[in-house]
């Protein structure tokens, strides 16, 4: 990252990047060892306030008693605690949107895999989306929550949450969920917003994405609505504490030298036709 000017505006290669940095913070701050194969994230090289910022929030850290950090493993956790808990980090800089690990974004074949499912296409996909939605909620759910501790960074926003997990996360049963999808089957293409229902007004939940090209099936949740559903006690089995940064981040992503690439490689293949 580099600092542009005094407003606490940044800009990064990548959106990743700024896990990586919040990663490599939170070690720094609890003196453990940061484990990556990208040379590049370095003490050194990562705003000096933001680190200060998120110094903030060491009381949180400090109780959970992580004692290494393995996010280098490419599993679903970032962290673990001495007692063998597991710590999960997400990092926006801007919106709302969070992925579940391993199910948030992956194939088709590979969502079958993990949840025992045989759906053949994309089209078996949106309907077991579509008529059985509290259950396929339920499941990503689970995968959001597959974490005893979950911290959520809203960079945009100054704002952190705290999610701590005591047993299965799911829509408690004490309450009738009613959601609103924002396509039908026959007209569902790409991408599907679904909504709930609270009190008569209506909240985005998550967004669901298929992508006809590269095999790919995605589900998003908005974390504004994650929250309050949480505090309601509509989604059970875990708690939310939030807290303010002292600063909200403007945070721009440069195009990276893949985009390039690809729209070099898209170029030529205009010319060739």
């Amino acid at each position: 990252m580099k600092l542009i000017n005094t407003t606490l505006s940044y800009i990064t290669r990548t959106t990743e990047d700024v896990g990586m940095w919040t990663e490599k913070i939170i070690c720094d701050i609890l003196k453990i060892k940061f484990n990556t194969k990208r040379s590049y994230i370095t003490t050194n090289n990562y705003p000096i306030k933001l680190k200060k910022d998120i110094f903030s929030i060491k009381h949180i850290l400090l109780p959970l008693n992580i004692s290494e950090h393995l996010g280098n493993k490419n599993e679903y956790y970032d962290f673990k605690t001495i007692n063998g808990e597991t710590v999960s980090l997400k990092t926006n800089i801007n919106g709302s949107k969070i992925c579940p690990q391993f199910l948030g974004q992956t194939t088709l074949q590979r969502f079958n895999e993990k949840t025992g499912y045989k759906l053949q296409n994309q089209l078996e996909y949106k309907s077991l989306v579509l008529n059985d939605t509290t259950k396929i909620v339920n499941l990503y759910l689970s995968y959001l929550f597959c974490c005893e501790h979950l911290l959520s960074f809203k960079f945009d926003q100054g704002k952190i949450y705290y999610f701590k997990k005591t047993a299965n996360v799911s829509f408690s049963k004490n309450h009738t969920i009613i959601f609103k999808a924002s396509k039908e089957l026959s007209n569902w293409n790409n991408s599907m917003s679904l909504s709930i229902i609270i009190n008569e007004k209506l909240y985005q939940l998550c967004e669901f994405q298929i992508h006809q090209s590269r095999n790919c099936i995605q589900c998003r949740f908005n974390l504004d609505t994650i929250v309050l559903l949480v505090l309601k006690r509509i989604i059970e089995n875990v708690n939310v504490k939030s807290f303010d940064l002292q600063y909200k981040y403007n945070i721009k992503v440069l195009k990276s030298k893949f985009d390039d690439i690809e729209t070099e490689i898209k170029t030529k293949k205009r010319k060739v036709a």
